[in-house]
């Protein structure tokens, strides 16, 4: 069975620039805690939760507007240092206890998945 770690490691953005080589690095002690499935809540808009074992993460356009500095008069600007990569693909290593009595998630662990 998959062991969760405590933390992760996270490429991590310091500054806004073009250069994308100067600005964004994966350090070996940027770490950020696991979130823990049913104690670290997603936004009240998502009602099913599940952790995925990530295992590639990709910088999407969206990315690369903050990064480059383009979106923060109407974004605000993120708070450095900033984690990029929302888009993720893995496979399901957890899902909420609700979801196993019925509840309306439609993955199970072992789905390989891209969010």
């Amino acid at each position: 069975s998959f062991q969760i770690p405590p933390k992760m490691r996270a490429a991590q953005c310091t500054d806004y620039g073009k250069d994308v080589e100067q600005i964004l690095s994966v350090p070996q002690d940027a770490t950020v805690d696991t979130p823990r499935l049913g104690i670290d809540k997603p936004p009240a808009a998502f009602k099913n939760e599940m952790l995925i074992k990530v295992q590639a993460v990709a910088l999407a356009p969206g990315d690369a507007r903050v990064m480059s500095g383009k979106t923060r008069e109407f974004q605000g600007p993120p708070q450095f240092p900033y984690t990029p990569g929302g888009d993720v693909c893995g496979i399901v290593v957890a899902v909420p206890e609700e979801t196993k009595k019925g509840g309306q998630c439609k993955f199970s662990v072992g789905d390989r998945v891209a969010a």
